[in-house]
């Protein structure tokens, strides 16, 4: 079964944002290197539908399923039309809460147990930690504003690209053939992110033997 448009759509940010960290072209990797790029993403597509499920259906009816994973929710209360969530899980309750992401990496870098970046339509959504122990934890998150105009054009001619082959399995070659092939048209090349300065949000998660522990949100900002 081919993926979605929302799945490619996703991809597609990540491999142009993942591009846009270097200014020099990579290598070209390897055969045995792109088998195993092919791989993970064949992975995590099967990953990220079952993730979007736990992490978009109501809170009640999916705590049991969190708790048999090990898994921890959290809502982060992320804006609607926001581009980019950064979402960071550390060990403990933090007796100062960091103003900003540089504050947290400076000062709590030893706490961090897991970190994790969303895009595009999956920015809004409530982020799912694994393999979280029972324990006290400090969430925080970080937003970006919304995509230019310029990054929604170029992950819509990416997407459609992609989609103009027809139903395919995912490649990494083709995704990223894809994304470079949208840039070359649009002459848009994605900044990277500079998440230093933005501000945080952390609330204090205790995670217990209660299955609706591993459910948490924030409050609206």
């Amino acid at each position: 079964m081919p993926a979605s448009r929302p799945f490619f759509m996703a991809i597609l940010l990540s491999t142009a944002l993942l591009a846009a960290c270097d200014d020099e072209p990579a290598e070209s990797p390897d055969e045995a290197a792109r088998g195993r790029i092919s791989e993970r993403m064949k992975r995590r597509a099967g990953e990220l539908g079952k993730v979007r499920e736990l992490a978009r259906a109501d809170a009640a009816s999916v705590a049991d399923r969190l708790a048999a994973e090990r898994w921890l929710r959290v809502d982060g209360a992320v804006p609607a039309d926001a581009n980019q969530s950064r979402h960071v899980l550390l060990a403990g309750e933090l007796d100062e809460v960091p103003a900003t992401y540089a504050a947290l990496k400076q000062d709590f870098s030893d706490r961090v147990e897991q970190e994790i970046l969303l895009g595009g339509e999956d920015a809004a959504r409530p982020v799912v930690f694994r393999d979280v122990a029972e324990g006290i934890y400090t969430a925080c998150v970080s937003v970006t504003g919304p995509a230019s105009a310029e990054e929604r054009a170029l992950i819509e001619r990416a997407t459609a690209i992609l989609e103009a082959d027809g139903p395919q399995p995912l490649n990494a070659e083709k995704l990223q053939a894809a994304a470079a092939a949208a840039q070359a048209e649009t002459g848009y090349k994605p900044k990277r992110t500079d998440w230093d300065p933005l501000s945080l949000r952390c609330r204090r998660i205790e995670v217990d033997a209660r299955p609706e522990s591993r459910v948490a949100a924030f409050e609206p900002a």
